[in-house]
């Protein structure tokens, strides 16, 4: 019995003195870098409406990426967040741009990470074995790392001013809006935006019809012959090119006269 009390005794005095013993055990913070972090190059390019594109003016450009902050195309960006995910590569760049350039064949897992500012979407960027993809006015980029250390005071550097303005934002919701007049109707889209703090709104006299490639801009046009009419619905490709080099896309040009068309509906 003596001898279980002992026990007991010791076992308790060992508790207590471990309970008093100092742990030098060091928390560390845990990385929250972002996979792209560092200042990046623009090293080639393809274009993405057209193959050949002459006078990229965006090659040798340097973008940056911090935790805090983001610097894109002469333009500084706060308040970053970031999202990734894991996509098969070949058919994610596929049905991003239309086709699958050469160097990027045989391209299988990737990485896509969203990036945003004040919850305000700004870019996608595709992380594959020896750079990162980014689609800037219809062309698609690729970038090799240059340094891991991000740009510093990139506003004083740059000059780059991250206010949200209608002419720096460029994310928006678009309505298009149908008004019905003596000869027929007319047609507007209204671009709607807000940077977390205020709305802003802008009003074009035309359908716009978003595309992977770009911009279209959807209008009917009435042509007159002699004392007769006929209404051409018509697309046009805001870069100038003609609708007709899209494949998907038909001028509806119909023989019927005097019979006025309208537009109720646009869509991919």
């Amino acid at each position: 019995m003596k001898r279980l009390i002992r026990i007991l005794i010791t076992f308790m005095l060992a508790l207590i003195l471990t309970g008093c013993n100092k742990f030098n055990i060091e928390v560390k913070k845990p990385n929250n870098d972002s996979i792209l972090k560092g200042q990046w190059q623009v090293k080639n390019y393809v274009g993405i409406t057209e193959e050949e594109v002459f006078n990229c003016n965006l090659l040798d450009s340097k973008v940056s990426f911090s935790n805090e902050e983001v610097f894109m195309f002469d333009k500084a960006y706060k308040n970053i967040t970031y999202k990734a995910k894991l996509v098969y590569g070949e058919q994610y760049i596929y049905n991003t741009i239309g086709f699958i350039p050469d160097y990027l064949k045989d391209t299988k897992e990737v990485e896509v990470v969203t990036i945003s500012s004040k919850n305000t979407y700004l870019k996608e960027v595709i992380v594959i074995d020896k750079g990162i993809l980014v689609i800037q006015d219809d062309v698609l980029l690729y970038l090799e790392k240059i340094d891991d250390k991000p740009m510093e005071n990139i506003n004083e550097k740059t000059g780059a001013d991250e206010t949200a303005d209608s002419e720096k934002i460029s994310n928006g919701v678009l309505i298009g809006i149908k008004d019905k007049t003596d000869e027929g109707f007319t047609y507007k889209t209204l671009w709607i935006a807000y940077d977390g703090k205020k709305i802003y709104s802008k009003e074009v006299p035309f359908l716009l019809l978003p595309r992977k490639n770009g911009f279209f801009k959807v209008s009917i046009h009435r042509e007159y012959i002699e004392n007769n009419y006929k209404d051409n619905i018509e697309f046009v490709f805001l870069s100038g090119n003609p609708s007709e080099k899209q494949a998907d896309l038909k001028v509806s040009k119909e023989p019927n006269i005097n019979a006025s068309k309208e537009i109720n509906f646009i869509g991919n």
